[in-house]
């Protein structure tokens, strides 16, 4: 039998924190798809299902008076039957940049 996981294509987002930014766990990140409205995401892991192709990923996080705390996007390939790993971390100032980094690529 194969893992029907495996038959899927598309992203693993790992949303993660900066460990002394415990607080910010309070709310809820979004995320972003090619542009599209931003869904309310949890944090840790989700499975984004996309096309094979390349897709732009935009994840914030609404906290307090900033808007889009971290607020930063990533150029991510989708090979075709594969899926491919990247993680979001907030920054350690809220007024700085989240940090994207692709952790497994096929």
């Amino acid at each position: 039998m194969t893992d029907p996981q495996m038959a899927q294509t598309g992203v693993h987002v790992h949303l993660k924190i900066f460990p002394l930014a415990f607080l910010l766990l309070l709310f809820s990140p979004r995320l972003s798809v090619d542009g599209g409205p931003p869904a309310k995401a949890s944090w840790g892991k989700a499975f984004v299902a996309l096309a094979p192709g390349t897709h732009t990923l935009r994840c914030y996080l609404p906290y307090l008076w900033y808007r889009h705390l971290g607020d930063a996007s990533t150029e991510v390939t989708v090979v075709p039957g594969t899926i491919t790993t990247v993680q979001w971390r907030t920054p350690w100032l809220v007024f700085l940049a989240g940090k994207w980094k692709t952790i497994s690529t096929p």
